[in-house]
């Protein structure tokens, strides 16, 4: 989880979500229609609010499915359906478990749309490829056990971009040893700080990692 800016509400909201909203609470219907939250205009404007990333977990959504959440649940606030500030886009598996803990309030998590990246790793820090939060923060807790961002599946995702990180250091450490040098060259610095960039998948964890390595090697 990063902190995301949110862009400016897309015209097809702006036109349209006062009529969307009341004719769907007048309908009673359970849920509101995917073809107009959904729109592509709205979606797009999501994709490019999040880096191409779940507002969550950081997965990298290019190519894979996304969902666009409803951050305050429409079986919550029927009002919010078509709220731009309550629009999140979302991978399946950080919606369905969402969704799934539905007891652990929003109000009681971190959100991205209102937590800086100082205040996120300030209760959520990795341990590799492993989240765990900082110094048992309740906050923090309630965050990866609402979005179950230590399940098997998250932890593999994460793995696999860590592993191509860890690849690259090991090398280059090994070929700084042979070159009798104790810092890394411009190129190297310049790629192993590119995982850390807001457009790359889990950015967050390295981040942290990358702080952990500067602490070690000053």
């Amino acid at each position: 989880m990063i902190h995301i800016e949110r862009l400016l509400e897309p015209e097809i909201l702006v036109k349209n979500k006062t009529e969307w909203t009341e004719k769907f609470i007048k309908s009673e219907k359970k849920r509101p229609s995917n073809s107009q939250y959904g729109h592509p205009k709205i979606r797009e404007t999501l994709y490019c609010m999040s880096f191409q990333k779940c507002f969550y977990c950081e997965k990298d959504l290019k190519g894979d499915s996304k969902e666009i959440d409803h951050y305050i649940e429409v079986a919550e606030r029927k009002d919010l359906a078509f709220e731009w500030n309550n629009l999140y886009l979302s991978c399946k598996l950080c919606n369905g478990k969402k969704i799934a803990n539905k007891s652990i309030a929003n109000s009681s998590t971190l959100n991205p749309c209102e937590h800086t990246d100082e205040e996120i790793i300030k209760h959520i820090t990795f341990d590799d490829e492993n989240i765990t939060t900082v110094s048992d923060s309740e906050i923090g807790r309630k965050t990866i056990q609402k979005y179950d961002l230590n399940s098997i599946e998250q932890n593999y995702n994460r793995r696999k971009e860590h592993r191509i990180f860890a690849k690259y250091y090991i090398k280059t450490i090994e070929k700084m040893i042979v070159e009798d040098r104790k810092e890394f060259d411009k190129n190297e610095l310049e790629f192993l700080n590119s995982f850390k960039s807001k457009d790359k998948p889990y950015s967050l964890m390295f981040k942290v990692l990358l702080s952990k390595i500067a602490n070690l090697t000053n």
